[in-house]
């Protein structure tokens, strides 16, 4: 899609162009879907051999529409926040917002891409049931918390590092004219780090077989996000809606955590704080780095702190050899 849009664009083409290139690849992947099914996994029927299942429909839309009304809930809730800052306090302030607002899309992507590889792992090692008697543990809690240590090892240090050099980039990619959206990407980039648990903790979840929970819990932060943009917005204008969007995750997380926590994924607490003050120290170092060569050309900054990340990672022990072989276990 990307490669025909960028074709639409050279050629002269307008938005409508683009519209029509949305819509022939949206068309052209769903056929690509339908010959796959037909042809690998469920073969079409014969027209005169169709049978309509009522039992079986009625299943499905009963398990649809929680699926549905989720999908209704997920979109509320990230449409809000540049709704009501347009009504309220117009697009200029919606253009600050949005300058820093694409930094976190593109980390919520990666963040994303991630989880919906590993959700049909972890559904299939929930289908396999609990591990064997004599073994360590169960491959399903085992593959949730692995792939939650390594979300948050990852998303950590760009949170750190956006928020700590938000100045320089915003002017580097927008030029000094969007200067004030500055502290919106100080703040809101901090987004992609419990949005990063939130999605582990939701996918388990849905893999668990517990989506009705998941869709209360989507309900209510829907509407826990529409009050404190409401009230933010109205007071702080973009810098409302930035606290909002801080504020609303960690409300989807405190919601989620009791129940994954008792009915999902059983965590230790030793480990669980272990595992925190090795990142935290690790981020520490980052942060060390970033500030004392701050003079430093943001080019040549930004891959020096990763790199002394990545040695701090790997000098307070974040992950153990136990680890290591198990990823390579859980990608075969």
């Amino acid at each position: 899609m990307v490669i025909f849009s960028l074709l639409a664009l050279a050629q002269g083409f307008g938005l409508l162009a683009l519209v029509w290139v949305f819509v022939a690849c949206r068309f052209g992947r769903a056929l690509f879907y339908f010959f796959y099914l037909h042809r690998l996994l469920a073969p079409a029927q014969p027209a005169g051999r169709f049978r309509f299942d009522r039992a079986f429909a009625k299943s499905m839309v009963s398990q649809a529409r929680v699926f549905a009304m989720t999908m209704v809930c997920v979109t509320v809730y990230w449409k809000v926040d540049v709704s009501l800052l347009s009504k309220i306090r117009g697009m200029e302030e919606v253009g600050l917002y949005s300058a820093a607002y694409r930094f976190l899309m593109l980390a919520l992507v990666v963040v994303d891409s991630f989880v919906n590889s590993l959700f049909p792992i972890i559904s299939n090692y929930y289908r396999a049931g609990r591990a064997a008697p004599g073994a360590d543990a169960n491959p399903f809690e085992l593959a949730c918390k692995k792939g939650l240590q390594l979300l948050l090892v990852l998303t950590v240090p760009v949170a750190l590092a956006l928020s700590l050099l938000a100045d320089p980039i915003i002017a580097l990619i927008y030029g000094e004219k969007f200067a004030a959206a500055a502290p919106v990407l100080r703040v809101l980039i901090w987004v992609v780090v419990p949005y990063a648990a939130s999605q582990i903790f939701a996918y388990a979840l849905v893999a668990s077989n517990n989506q009705r929970y998941d869709l209360q819990v989507n309900a209510i932060s829907m509407l826990a996000n529409l009050v404190l943009n409401w009230m933010l917005i109205t007071r702080f204008g973009y810098m409302g809606a930035t606290w909002a969007a801080l504020g609303a995750i960690f409300v989807y997380v405190a919601l989620q955590v009791p129940f994954v926590f008792r009915q999902v994924i059983r965590f230790e607490s030793k480990p669980l704080w272990q595992g925190g003050l090795k990142l935290v120290a690790a981020a520490a170092c980052m942060a060390a780095a970033l500030l004392f060569f701050a003079r430093i050309q943001i080019w040549f900054l930004m891959p020096l702190a990763f790199f002394i990340y990545l040695l701090a990672v790997w000098a307070v022990g974040v992950f153990s050899k136990q680890d290591w072989a198990l990823a390579s276990r859980f990608l075969k």
